[in-house]
């Protein structure tokens, strides 16, 4: 489903595998004090700082990964979207058994299937919408990709890097670009505060140089 977002939106989306990261980048097993945790986290905190949309994948315990996805969520400025793949442990065996790799099916049996099934394991709060097992790969990213607003959106291309003397490659973003103006903006009642009063500049553009301070001043984008 992951591949399927970004198959469809294109450059943009930055897909943060469980897997890649605990079995490939770390060699890890799942442990409620994995490493892989905390990594994954930090490593979706910097690509929405980097200004891409994130999507986060995996077999997501809830009492080992909560904490994380959860303050992810909070977190955030811009809008999350969690999502429950809900498929029985018939069915599961049955996708499994269709898998071509003899050797892998060797290796991973049903009774380690079974062992590793949590059925509706899902985060505190009601955070997640429930993916139903009927709901074809097609159905599913068209789907999130409606809920999620990334059908309609535009494609941004991902920030270029900096030089190695700390100049920017390319310009800065604007309070007065667009995506800037689709963040959503809610109300936390904190003061306002003159910007230029702290040694900023002010988008000649936009004309507005007023922030919330202290903690509402910073924003990750888009979504």
């Amino acid at each position: 489903m992951a591949q399927g977002l970004r198959d469809h939106y294109g450059r943009g989306i930055a897909i943060v595998g469980q897997d890649v990261i605990r079995r490939d980048v770390l060699r890890e097993h799942d442990t409620p004090r994995g490493g892989n945790i905390a990594m994954l986290g930090s490593i979706a905190r910097e690509a929405l700082d980097a200004g891409f949309h994130v999507v986060l994948e995996g077999i997501l315990y809830a009492d080992r990964y909560s904490h994380m996805v959860t303050s992810l969520v909070r977190d955030h400025r811009g809008s999350s979207h969690c999502y429950y793949l809900d498929v029985p442990l018939e069915a599961t065996l049955v996708r499994h058994a269709s898998k071509a790799d003899a050797a892998y099916l060797e290796h991973v049996t049903d009774t380690h299937l079974t062992s590793w099934y949590r059925e509706l394991d899902l985060l505190p709060g009601g955070l997640e919408t429930v993916i139903p097992t009927d709901s074809t790969l097609r159905d599913t990213i068209a789907r999130i990709l409606r809920e999620t607003g990334l059908a309609c959106d535009s494609p941004v291309p991902p920030p270029r890097c900096t030089s190695s003397q700390g100049d920017a490659v390319n310009p800065p973003v604007l309070m007065s670009d667009p995506r800037v103006a689709a963040v959503p903006v809610h109300e936390c009642g904190e003061p306002l505060v003159d910007v230029r009063d702290h040694g900023f500049r002010v988008d000649p553009v936009s004309k507005i140089p007023w922030v919330r301070s202290p903690t509402s001043a910073r924003v990750s984008w888009p979504a």
